[in-house]
């Protein structure tokens, strides 16, 4: 759903698993991967030099040093780590020998680096590390490449990469073709420059070049780029057929098929268990453009690393599904598309390069009207914004004459930048906060008030005056429990009632941790708190009887105790901040309104409860001041790499798209 109208030092005593966090999001786009081999990291040298000097351990292969040979076949990324093909596997291993041939034994997985890689959980990311190093072992031995022969008994540490350029997994040779009239000219490596990193050539004919793009399960992808001209058909057919569902499967004609098993099927693995394989087809000096707008079948198909958009569009795909009879034999292969057949995949209405161009400039300029519309609606929401910025500066202007003749102090929006917590601190100040005892927010600022005058200004406590006491439970050897008073604080008279109705559980306690998303905030809840801690040395300053202190702590009593601010009292005409007149799910409604968007309303609240969870609501405020840029950026994919701020707004909100 969219809003737009179309080691650090990993250890291990038992082999226990750490990563090695390299970045807090993945690369969303080919561009931004690293083809730099992983194991050239620092922390890859780090760690093996720690796991080399706390154990018996010795250093077989570092991932970087060339092999004694190429392997005389492919060796494969395995399948449960081929959709990071960025990553260094550590791991520990020993060899046993049997009749002159070695066995490696106690394969040991003990972390993975690299970048874009996040922690992971040992029971769900584990097995498929320790498996790779298991197919990676064994390969390397069976085709002899390690540079030194290991010795039967001695543990070692193997460092590889999961990294297609690696020698490791070179083809040994790439076939070319029989081709009519000779080969042309040598093909790169890749396909990169189409959006595959991690391709691998295969074959190189008269015209035409085969590429593997990827394995994923039971699924193949292959590339074919070739010479096509613009009125040629991409794909030939034979007619329509029914299966037994009554579903109409378009199958291909004899040269698609010809091609298919003398170019493609040779280059799957005999050992290939059955499943399905996309053949992406791409013209030589021809580029089609890649958005989600566009109206043919074949814009943003799913590539196999399992991301949209990251390869550029083909002109049209070939998709193939295996069978095997009950009795066994080799596969069948039956080619074609169709609603059964394939529910992906349909049949393209355009099926030559001219056809396609055709469709694309219609729908392009479409596009590019749409873009119009939305810069021209970017450049009227900044004059309004800029309308609006001048209408709060009138608005300030007039608090600041009212404040004077109440009576009250007033500090202008340079003041309350120097604060972590700005928003919610002036808001308080200001006697504006909307919903005090049931904001987490508001509840911590009144309980770290009263312990910090506490501690700031005992002085000025009279005595006696209640105590707020923590207790302490601690268990005996004997199985027994005790308690006692870890800490006393005393509390002003005047601020004490709040904490008698939280010890009480009585309904007018105040709220002072998240009731939801506790999990997802802990990082917000604690910056909430160490913000605080830097906010009162502001709040402190000129003592403890200034005025703006003085201020902040009568508004924060009284909006506790639920009784009428100083400005509700002595200038009402100053309430309420026009910053805090709606939450995420309100502006929402009002931008899909504002716009006449088609999509319904359900998307709100589950975004209000999404950045609810990850922002605090003085953020929050901050946020819907400018609500039409934050739910743009919401809805727009940002066009950086990992670094851009845009993911921040962009995907946190991929869990309310559907």
């Amino acid at each position: 759903m969219t809003l737009y109208d179309r080691s650090a030092r990993a250890r291990f005593a038992t082999f226990a698993v750490m990563v090695f966090v390299g970045a807090s999001a993945p690369p969303s786009h080919a561009q931004d991967l690293s083809v730099t081999n992983p194991c050239t990291a620092p922390e890859v040298a780090a760690e093996i030099d720690q796991f080399t000097s706390n154990y018996p351990i010795e250093l077989l292969y570092d991932g970087l040093a060339p092999l004694k040979q190429a392997p005389s076949v492919q060796v494969k990324i395995p399948a449960g780590v081929a959709a990071n093909p960025f990553v260094c596997l550590v791991f520990g291993v020993s060899f046993v020998e049997a009749d002159g041939a070695l066995a490696a034994q106690n394969i040991n997985f003990q972390a993975a680096f690299g970048p874009g890689l996040t922690a992971f959980d040992r029971p769900r990311h584990a097995p498929a590390y320790q498996q790779a190093a298991r197919e990676l072992t064994r390969d390397m031995l069976a085709h002899d490449v390690l540079p030194v022969r290991p010795r039967p008994g001695q543990r070692y540490a193997i460092a590889i990469p999961i990294w297609n350029p690696h020698p490791l997994y070179s083809m040994p040779a790439v076939r070319v073709a029989d081709g009519g009239g000779g080969s042309s000219s040598p093909a790169p490596p890749t396909l990169v420059d189409r959006g595959f990193a991690n391709s691998t050539l295969a074959e190189q004919g008269d015209g035409f070049v085969v590429y593997r793009l990827g394995e994923m399960g039971q699924q193949l992808w292959f590339a074919v780029v070739r010479s096509v001209g613009r009125t040629d058909e991409i794909l030939d057919y034979t007619g329509e057929y029914d299966d037994q569902a009554g579903q109409t499967i378009y199958r291909y004609g004899p040269e698609t098929e010809r091609r298919f098993r003398e170019h493609i099927l040779p280059h799957v693995s005999p050992n290939f268990a059955g499943g399905s394989i996309q053949v992406w087809h791409y013209a030589e000096g021809t580029r089609l453009r890649t958005q989600p707008e566009l109206g043919w079948e074949y814009s943003n198909p799913m590539p196999p690393s399992g991301r949209l958009g990251e390869a550029e569009n083909p002109i049209s795909i070939e998709f193939w599904r295996a069978q095997r009879s009950l009795t066994g034999g080799s596969l069948e292969w039956f080619g074609g598309v169709g609603t059964s057949f394939n529910p992906i995949m349909t049949r393209s209405a355009w099926n030559t390069i001219a056809q396609i161009d055709s469709a694309q400039a219609v729908y392009a300029g479409l596009e590019d009207q749409g873009q119009r519309d939305r810069t021209d609606r970017i450049a009227r929401d900044a004059v309004e914004f800029e309308a609006r910025l001048a209408q709060l500066a009138s608005q300030e202007d007039e608090k600041r004459r009212a404040y004077a003749r109440a009576g009250l102090v007033y500090r202008d929006q340079a003041y309350w930048d120097a604060f972590v917590q700005g928003p919610e601190i002036r808001a308080v100040f200001e006697g504006s906060f909307p919903d005090p005892t049931r904001t987490w927010e508001f509840g911590q600022m009144y309980e770290r008030t009263a312990t910090a005058f506490a501690a700031r200004c005992d002085s000025l406590i009279p005595h006696p005056s209640p105590e707020r006491r923590r207790l302490r439970t601690a268990t005996e050897p004997d199985g027994r429990t005790s308690t006692s008073v870890d800490q006393v604080t005393r509390i002003r008279k005047a601020f004490f009632a709040p904490f008698e109705w939280e010890d009480e559980n009585d309904p007018r306690a105040l709220v002072v941790l998240p009731r939801t998303g506790l999990a997802s905030m802990g990082g917000q809840y604690l910056g909430f708190q160490r913000g605080l801690r830097e906010d009162f040395a502001i709040l402190y300053q000129g003592g403890c009887r200034n005025p703006v202190l003085r201020q902040f702590e009568e508004n924060l009593r009284r909006l506790a105790h639920r009784l009428p601010s100083l400005q509700a009292e002595q200038a009402p005409e100053t309430l309420p901040d026009p910053r805090h007149e709606s939450d995420i799910a309100g502006k929402c409604a009002t931008y899909i309104d504002e716009y006449g968007l088609e999509v319904g309303r359900e998307w709100c609240p589950c975004l209000a409860r999404v950045f609810g969870e990850r922002m605090t609501i003085g953020q929050v405020w901050n946020e819907l001041f400018d609500y039409r840029t934050f739910f743009r950026r919401i809805d727009t994919p940002p066009t950086g790499g990992p670094s851009d701020p845009g993911w921040r707004y962009y995907e946190p909100a991929n869990e309310c798209r559907g």
